[in-house]
């Protein structure tokens, strides 16, 4: 992976104003950057909350694949969409966008990324040549990964493939009207989904939640030695093995509400706090925590209620208390 060029486009909050640069990066000046940028890019690729879009054909990226780009024309009308819609929605921040054209050797891609510049190594200073755009260096490293990026995207010049992260729902519908795109629901999403769905169902079955909740997220856990992947509708089948019209009906709406149209990644989701653990509250304040990828819930878990719908939890043959 190489980075053939990158710029900084800023916002600036104590201005009120937008810094579009007019130059490229110079990497030679600025060692850190290329290897930073880098860093970025590859973790992207694998990161569990990135997630697929696809371009639609009135997408202005498609007249992009398969032919050179003018980088810095391109990137300043993107930075100033972006920074019209902070200023346009009174969210001024200080803010920067890092561009670049990543090469991966097979194809090129050209990538985004939001940096906030209260992180403190990218931000806007002054010299004796008027406002600039400046990298300035947090004790000579850049120690910020890409868990630190709100809001990104990396568009395949070839195939036109593309990858989103979004910090919000705001986010994501700035990403999808500036790319003019569908965004994917990624495996933490629709695994997000089939969850929800699956507190419905049995709300109207008036089955017991915790019991399916559970159910849905052993599921997970049982199966990410043996299978890469599973249908977001397989793991309701598993869950409550048949469903009627009226519940197929509302699987299929929300999954195509919602986007919900991938094999979810079984090994991406178990990385997860949410399909390993699962959280008891109570209305009296008290919280208990289920490692579901440790124990069989039903062999160290039994609730019960009463004729007064008062919950009782027993915890069996759990160990000594530490």
């Amino acid at each position: 992976m190489n980075i053939d060029k990158g710029v900084i486009h800023s916002l600036d909050r104590d201005l009120q104003s937008m810094i579009l640069s007019e130059k490229p990066l110079n990497f030679n000046t600025s060692k850190d950057v290329e290897p930073f940028i880098a860093k970025l890019a590859k973790a992207f690729q694998s990161s569990p909350t990135a997630s697929k879009a696809k371009l639609n054909l009135g997408s202005p990226f498609l007249s992009l694949i398969g032919t050179p780009i003018n980088f810095i024309e391109e990137t300043q009308k993107l930075a100033k969409q972006w920074f019209d819609h902070h200023i346009a929605t009174m969210t001024v921040e200080s803010s920067n966008l890092l561009f670049a054209m990543v090469d991966m050797g097979d194809f090129v891609s050209l990538a985004m990324f939001e940096v906030l510049s209260k992180n403190g190594y990218i931000k806007i200073t002054q010299n004796e040549h008027g406002l600039e755009n400046a990298l300035v260096h947090n004790q000579a490293i850049l120690p910020e990964t890409f868990a630190s990026v709100k809001n990104a995207f990396m568009v395949n010049l070839t195939t036109g493939e593309t990858l989103v992260k979004f910090h919000d729902i705001r986010y994501r519908e700035l990403l999808e009207t500036i790319l003019d795109c569908e965004i994917i629901a990624n495996s933490k999403t629709s695994f997000q989904v089939v969850d929800t769905l699956v507190g419905t169902i049995s709300e109207v079955r008036e089955d017991s939640h915790f019991e399916n909740i559970v159910k849905a997220k052993q599921v997970i856990t049982d199966n990410v030695d043996f299978f890469d992947e599973i249908e977001p509708k397989q793991i309701l089948k598993e869950v409550f093995d048949t469903f009627s019209e009226e519940e197929e009906r509302l699987i299929d709406t929300t999954f195509e509400q919602e986007h919900v149209q991938d094999m979810i990644n079984l090994k991406m989701v178990n990385r997860t706090q949410a399909a390993k653990k699962h959280r008891i509250v109570t209305e009296s304040g008290i919280e208990i925590i289920l490692p579901l990828d440790i124990l069989d819930i039903s062999d160290v878990v039994n609730i019960s209620t009463d004729i007064n719908g008062q919950v009782s939890i027993e915890l069996k043959d759990i160990g000594k208390i530490l």
